[in-house]
C-alpha cells in the first residue's frame, strides 16, 4: 500500500483475475507475452476479438507505465528527452499494436463485474486516450476508439 491507502498494485496475468472474463464471457482470446519486455514490467496481456477489425490491443496497467517513465527520468541520455518514455510506448504500439494501460478502476471488478473500468489507450502518432467501459462493451468501445481519424497534428501526450 501506499501512504495515501491505495494500492500499488493489481494482477491482470492470474487465472482468477476479473479480466479474464472477457474471456470466458465476451468473446476476446487472451493471452500473456514479453517480446516488448518495456512495458507490463516484462509481462502484458494480448487480446483479440473476431469482431475488432484492428487486430489485437495490448493490455497492461498504470503502474506499469508509471515505472517506465521513472526509469526514463533516471536514466541520464533518457533524461535529456523529457518524452522519451511516451516515445517509447509509440514504437512498441507501432510494433505490437495499440497499448491500453489499465488504472485502479480495474479494482472494482472484483466488487462489480458491471462497472466501466479502462485507463489510457496509447498508440503511434494519437493522441493519448481516455478509455472507460463496462467489459461487455469493450470490443465496440475500443474499436470506437482506433477507428477515429488521425488527427492532422499530434504529440502524443495528452
Amino acid at each position: 500500500m501506499s501512504k495515501d491507502g491505495q494500492a500499488e498494485f493489481f494482477s491482470i496475468m492470474d487465472v482468477d483475475d476479473p479480466i479474464k472474463a472477457l474471456q470466458k464471457s465476451f468473446g476476446w482470446k487472451v493471452w500473456s507475452d514479453n517480446r516488448w519486455g518495456s512495458i507490463g514490467s516484462g509481462y502484458y496481456l494480448v487480446m483479440t476479438h473476431h469482431d475488432l477489425a484492428q487486430g489485437r490491443v495490448i493490455v497492461t496497467r498504470k503502474p506499469d507505465i508509471d515505472s517506465l517513465k521513472r526509469s526514463y527520468k533516471e536514466d541520464w541520455f533518457a533524461s535529456k528527452a523529457p518524452n522519451a518514455w511516451h516515445l517509447e510506448l509509440e514504437r512498441a504500439s507501432h510494433a505490437i499494436g495499440p497499448i491500453l494501460a489499465l488504472d485502479f478502476s480495474y479494482l472494482g471488478l472484483y466488487e462489480n463485474p458491471n462497472v466501466s473500468v479502462g485507463g489510457v489507450i496509447y498508440r503511434e502518432n494519437f493522441p493519448d486516450t481516455d478509455f472507460y467501459a463496462p467489459l461487455c462493451e469493450w470490443c465496440e468501445k475500443i474499436a470506437d476508439v482506433l477507428n477515429r481519424p488521425k488527427p492532422l497534428h499530434s504529440s502524443g501526450q495528452k
